[in-house]
């Protein structure tokens, strides 16, 4: 019987290595997703460029690497905002890594570090097509809600209240 590889979520900054390679493959898919057809190179650093990652370091933020083993499998931001309110964003799991709990294991560890900073309520949209996020998210306990943003590709918004 082979030994399973451990599951580490560790806080980092997005513009490491290992970060960059997860948010390519987090636009990867979004792009793909997005347009019914691969992505291109071109298309994938344009989204880098128009959302970049600069308030997900302190002050302003965090990003969290999900590792299986030494391995990214997934990603995790949150921005902090007024009013002791965060924003979930740049969620990911690796397509191969799906079903297997990485996803539920990324919130968890978002939600300790926003308890830990004094957030109230998590909030978070996302698009029509990304249903099995749409899912993750309501089963974590987020609750859907009117638009309270309005995003270029914000199509369902969610919140989750984390006093109590």
């Amino acid at each position: 019987m082979g030994e399973s590889l451990p599951i580490t979520v560790v806080r980092t900054s997005p513009y490491d290595p290992d970060a960059q390679r997860m948010l390519w493959v987090y636009f990867d898919e979004l792009v793909a997703r997005y347009q019914g057809r691969p992505a291109t190179e071109e298309e994938i650093r344009e989204s880098l460029l128009e959302d970049p990652s600069d308030d997900l370091e302190a002050p302003t933020g965090l990003f969290l690497l999900g590792r299986l083993g030494s391995n990214p499998v997934g990603c995790i931001g949150l921005r902090f905002l007024t009013d002791r309110v965060g924003q979930v964003t740049r969620m990911f799991v690796m397509v191969s890594e799906r079903r297997q709990g990485f996803g539920w294991r990324l919130l968890d560890e978002l939600e300790t570090v926003a308890r830990n900073r004094g957030i109230t309520r998590l909030e978070l949209d996302t698009r029509d097509d990304l249903l099995e996020a749409r899912r993750l998210y309501g089963r974590h306990g987020f609750e859907e809600v009117p638009a309270f943003n309005a995003g270029k590709y914000a199509e369902h918004w969610f919140v989750k209240n984390l006093e109590g």
